[in-house]
């Protein structure tokens, strides 16, 4: 097994998407993004990536074009321009890093559980699972099943249930949205604590002009132009 991992983050729902890879070749890459991606989640509108070597080639140019994807590409030399995926890339090392072999060469055994336990996991931005806003409800993990039984929704008709997920997912879209407006005005009132306000001094210019200084030629209607210097 390689030593990179494919890293895919969905923009709302923030929901992971991890898969072992041999080496970070362009042919690698696209293989990953139609196999572990596009067959499962379906396709997308856009593509964030960075400006690495496995994405800025003609495979992938080609693939967007015959999926009508837009490729965008963050600012070279700019991390924080994709800073969701980087901090999510963060918080998979520090799970992989409790989970794995002093050796460190079983990570990828690891892998699956952990992207499960990031994306079953309440989101500080929404408010909410991963998991739950992707598949629009929550996830069964071994917990639930030695803590509690989990409630069956057998009896409801298929048309109620496809009610009961559109409903659901309308209330979540808003209290996302709402968590995110939140967060930001968090994130601003923290950023402003550090900004020291410049206040730039105004100085007034006044002059005065009496009959007696102006020309004869501005008297006469002609025209005067005045040079300053300095």
């Amino acid at each position: 097994m390689g030593t990179d991992t494919s890293v895919s983050v969905w923009t709302l729902s923030r929901y992971l998407a991890a898969t072992p890879i041999r080496d970070k070749s362009a042919v690698s890459v696209a293989k990953v993004l139609v196999r572990d991606v596009i067959t499962k989640f379906g396709c997308f509108r856009s593509l964030q990536t960075d400006n690495g070597k496995e994405y800025q080639n003609e495979i992938l140019q080609h693939m967007c074009q015959l999926l009508h994807i837009d490729q965008l590409r963050i600012t070279s030399y700019r991390p924080s321009r994709n800073g969701r995926c980087e901090i999510i890339n963060k918080t998979l090392h520090s799970l992989l890093g409790k989970v794995v072999a002093e050796n460190q060469r079983d990570w990828w055994t690891s892998l699956p559980m952990c992207v499960l336990a990031y994306n079953t996991s309440r989101y500080e931005s929404t408010g909410m699972s991963p998991y739950f806003l992707m598949y629009s409800r929550h996830a069964i993990v071994p917990l639930d099943l030695l803590l509690d039984r989990p409630e069956d929704e057998s009896n409801l008709s298929y048309n109620e249930y496809a009610d009961l997920v559109v409903e659901e997912m309308r209330e979540a879209f808003q209290l996302v949205q709402s968590h995110q407006h939140a967060q930001i005005e968090r994130m601003k009132r923290n950023y402003d604590v550090g900004v020291k306000p410049k206040h730039t001094p105004l100085t007034i210019l006044s002059t005065t002009t009496t009959p007696e200084s102006i020309p004869d030629a501005v008297r006469n209607g002609a025209e005067s132009t005045t040079e300053y210097t300095g």
